[in-house]
């Protein structure tokens, strides 16, 4: 009788045992978790920030295009200047712009 009641206490202490081990496994299972999500976060962070940077990139390039279209179309000078100055306001998110440039003395400044 006593040796089934050794053995029944010693079953007792392995089975706490593997709820212990299982319970540091899951422990450390849940910090790898939690280390991957944050790292898979910070690689989110930076993939929108590039996606951001190529978005001002091209629309800064479809601005450029645009006005060497403009000036390879025959634009006006005046026009093409306040092409420049509205893509200018834009780009730079103001709510006015303005340009000025030398006559042809350069004593003058012509404004648009």
């Amino acid at each position: 009788m006593q040796a089934a009641l050794a053995w029944s206490n010693a079953i007792e202490w392995v089975a706490a045992g593997a709820d212990i081990g299982a319970l540091a496994l899951m422990a450390a299972v849940g910090h790898l978790a939690a280390e991957n999500l944050v790292a898979m976060n910070r690689g989110l962070e930076r993939e929108r920030a590039l996606l951001q940077v190529r978005e001002r990139t091209q629309v800064r390039l479809d601005a450029l295009l645009e006005v060497a279209h403009s000036m390879l179309e025959g634009m006006s000078v005046e026009q093409l200047m306040q092409l420049i100055a509205s893509r200018a306001r834009s780009l730079a998110g103001s709510a006015m712009a303005a340009m000025a440039v030398p006559d042809q003395d350069r004593n003058v400044f012509v404004a648009w």
